[in-house]
């Protein structure tokens, strides 16, 4: 059965961005941080900001990973 991978949803998550989104994006880079290709999902994130007229969103998005990297990681489930 197909699944979404953690870099899909964190596109799906970035793109609804509401406050448990952010805070789920935050908890899939924390959980799963060798999994998600970055450049990928950046790619993509900037492709619907700017089809959503909201450039901002990739900035919020940069700000998110910066301090998703400056914390230690925490297991899947926590």
């Amino acid at each position: 059965m197909p699944v979404a991978r953690a870099q899909d949803l964190v596109i799906y998550k970035t793109i609804a961005w509401r406050d448990r989104d952010r805070t789920d994006v935050e908890r899939l880079l924390h959980a799963y941080p060798d999994d998600i290709d970055l450049a990928h999902v950046r790619r993509v994130i900037q492709e619907f900001a700017a089809a959503l007229d909201e450039p901002e969103r990739v900035e919020d998005f940069d700000r998110l990973l910066a301090r998703v990297r400056g914390k230690p990681r925490r297991s899947p489930r926590g």
